[in-house]
């Protein structure tokens, strides 16, 4: 598997075991060498997942349209 779609929350919630979670599910794709695709936000566990693959030399690729662009705050995977 070269490349796994993540979709969940951008909205970060009360609860840290979801980011916590989120961190944890970065790093095993980043050690597995799977790309993350995901929903582009920065926020919440899905910017978690992506910024911890990108912590470890991992590949995020976020997929946003243009209208949520304006409401949301987009990592910045570049």
């Amino acid at each position: 598997m070269e490349r796994l779609c993540v979709f969940c929350g951008s909205c970060p919630g009360y609860n840290k075991a979801y980011r916590l979670a989120a961190e944890k599910l970065g790093a095993a794709l980043c050690a597995r060498d799977i790309a993350s695709v995901y929903g582009g936000s920065k926020l919440g566990p899905m910017g978690s997942v992506a910024q911890e693959v990108l912590n470890n030399g991992g590949r995020a690729i976020g997929v946003i349209p243009k209208v949520p662009l304006e409401r949301e705050q987009a990592l910045d995977a570049r």
